[in-house]
């Protein structure tokens, strides 16, 4: 039989999580790809909510006004263990189209912030309740690179995105 050798052996994964033996970074941040990737594939803004949401709180988050939230902390809403109505969402995403920035810019700015200021909240449990922000995403890019996670060209490409959408 034919075995073929990926980075990512999760029966190896397993038997170190048995033995106590926890997986090294880049694992871990592989593992953290696929579930950025599974969350990308859900639909943004949602159109309607996961958890059960009065129509108070619905009334309430349709008056909101986030022009005083920078770019990043309105994609980082979602990142944050506080779940929201759809309409929080939306208005958070109305708010940088206002902006100027495209669907697809969205796109990836959601993937970025996921795969950095997501990965220092809960794969790296630096749990933030209040506010992410670039801060916290230029945190976790230079913890990667410290952890040999992503190289110093990388870093620096992600730091270029950072900024070209602060």
């Amino acid at each position: 039989m034919l075995k073929i050798k990926s980075k990512f052996n999760f029966s190896d994964f397993l038997i170190n999580l048995i033995k106590g033996k926890e997986p090294d970074e880049l694992t871990k941040y592989l593992n953290w790809i696929k579930v950025c990737d599974e969350l990308m594939s859900n639909i943004y803004p949602p159109i309607e909510s996961s958890l059960k949401i009065t129509q108070d709180e619905i009334d309430r988050d349709s008056k909101l006004n986030f022009s005083n939230l920078n770019n990043w902390q309105l994609i980082c809403e979602e990142i944050l263990d506080t779940e929201h109505s759809h309409i929080y969402y939306q208005k958070c995403y109305n708010e940088l189209l206002n902006r100027g920035k495209s669907k697809e810019e969205i796109i990836k700015m959601r993937k970025f912030a996921w795969l950095t200021a997501g990965w220092l909240n809960y794969v790296k449990m630096l749990w933030e309740w209040v506010c992410l922000d670039e801060k916290d995403i230029k945190l976790a890019i230079e913890l990667q690179y410290s952890s040999s996670i992503i190289t110093a060209q990388e870093m620096n490409e992600l730091l270029d995105f950072l900024e070209l959408h602060k």
